[in-house]
């Protein structure tokens, strides 16, 4: 996580005019957890913190906070497909090259290469 979301979560807080507490009560997570995360600091390890998607979306819900922008902020979400892409230490060498070519390359060349697999059966 962002020290960013963190940062965010607790103005969305304090704009709604909730204590740790209120959010606790709406969310069912413990305040010192829901204080860890906007501090984004882990008890424990003292170390950054990286809440679960189901935890963005319970904070969404009390906050009334889009879901997807606290996932963007996170981390979960890129707004650039190709780059979410490249970035994914799961993607294949493979498949980061070829992203990195679509990023890279001319329009006519997308054209081209589109033209050809459209051309191309790929089995279903």
């Amino acid at each position: 996580m962002s020290s960013q979301l963190g940062t965010l979560l607790e103005q969305i807080r304090k704009e709604k005019k909730l204590t740790l507490r209120d959010v606790k009560d709406k969310t069912g997570m413990s305040h010192s957890y829901i204080r860890s995360l906007e501090l984004n600091q882990n008890p424990k390890t003292k170390g950054p913190i990286q809440p679960t998607p189901e935890t963005l979306r319970k904070l969404s819900e009390a906050y009334d906070y889009p879901y997807e922008d606290l996932m963007k902020v996170a981390g979960f979400i890129q707004d650039d497909p190709i780059q979410a892409i490249i970035d994914d230490p799961y993607s294949s060498d493979t498949k980061k090259r070829f992203a990195k070519w679509i990023q890279e390359a001319p329009d006519d060349k997308l054209e081209a290469l589109m033209t050809f697999l459209d051309s191309v059966k790929l089995p279903q």
